[in-house]
């Protein structure tokens, strides 16, 4: 087993952050230095503490100090949500959007009062400590993205114009320069391209998934990390169907083929899913097939949540065959 310290460093190092970027009130330079070369003992409240000051779970900061095969970690159940990890931002992410998917559902119908308290939404959790934790900040801009996305959508006419996607690139861009910065990525990082997929152009989208694949295999040792990364992937192919960037939607259902593990059932069937409604798109009715296919097998394996979930997404889908301007901005 590897050292507390030097492990720490090495995350620290991989986030490009500095010791003092990550000294607080609670932990020095001095005291995070010396720990680092391994010269002084930390306790778990302290270590906790400096995980979240550098956006790693402790999940993950012990898959680097312990490593342990892929195989070992799918003894847990085939999907681990979010908040389950170890994380001050996973139960608030999942809020979000959830929020956002409701706020943008068919009805395109939110009241101003609904507005206001998505605005408020995570206000104590985002401000807490004065608000500067960078996950805090980053968070704060998905609300703000999500509250315009849910403003778009009260237009009477369902297409999204220029200035919207403009308005979107403008506000996801420091997240974008984040992640093109950064040499490795984690859990914080795969969130963030889940948060913020919507609002990133598709061209940059398409250059930060082929980084996300080839930066995902630490994340994919916990069963956690493999969930997140296969949302992901999917959010990009619903990206790019929206877009009628068919051969990209080809590319990304390749690569979330490749990095299904043997035992990944149910996104395997999601996958094939995803190929139908490319199907679809293109004008082939076979699509249809293969999506009501999927949504049976699922309901025969017993996931009625997962069946019930996809049954609607095909509903959509079929909404947006039957009428090419109709875009479903949050699928």
């Amino acid at each position: 087993m590897q050292k507390l310290g030097p492990v720490f460093r090495q995350l620290r190092l991989a986030r490009h952050l500095t010791l003092q970027q990550v000294a607080d009130d609670q932990c020095s330079l001095a005291f995070i230095s010396k720990f680092e070369r391994d010269e002084r003992a930390i306790g778990f409240a302290r270590l906790w503490h400096l995980l979240d000051r550098i956006n790693v779970t402790p999940e993950e900061f012990f898959q680097a100090l312990i490593p342990r095969t892929a195989l070992a970690w799918q003894q847990a159940p085939d999907i681990a949500p979010l908040a389950s990890l170890t994380t001050p931002y996973g139960p608030f992410t999942l809020e979000l959007v959830e929020t956002i998917a409701h706020n943008t559902s068919a009805s395109r119908s939110v009241t101003q009062a609904q507005l206001l308290a998505m605005k408020q939404l995570g206000a104590g959790i985002l401000t807490a400590d004065g608000g500067t934790a960078r996950w805090q900040q980053f968070l704060q801009l998905a609300r703000d993205i999500g509250v315009v996305i849910v403003k778009s959508n009260q237009k009477a006419d369902p297409l999204l114009d220029d200035q919207l996607f403009d308005q979107l690139a403008q506000m996801s861009q420091p997240v974008v320069a984040y992640l093109f910065t950064l040499d490795a990525w984690g859990i914080f990082e795969f969130t963030l391209l889940r948060l913020f997929a919507t609002a990133i152009p598709p061209e940059t989208l398409h250059r930060l998934i082929k980084l996300a694949v080839t930066r995902s295999q630490a994340v994919r040792q916990l069963p956690q990390g493999q969930a997140l990364v296969m949302v992901v992937l999917q959010g990009a192919v619903s990206k790019f169907i929206n877009n009628k960037q068919y051969g990209w939607a080809e590319e990304v259902l390749a690569a979330r083929t490749t990095l299904t593990p043997e035992d990944g059932v149910r996104w395997a069937l999601e996958t094939r899913f995803l190929t139908g409604w490319l199907h679809l798109a293109q004008g082939d009715a076979t699509g249809d097939s293969m999506c009501q296919t999927v949504v049976s097998m699922l309901e025969t394996l017993g996931l009625h949540q997962w069946s019930k979930l996809w049954q609607r997404r095909l509903e959509m889908i079929h909404h947006a065959v039957a009428e090419p301007d109709y875009w479903a901005i949050y699928i």
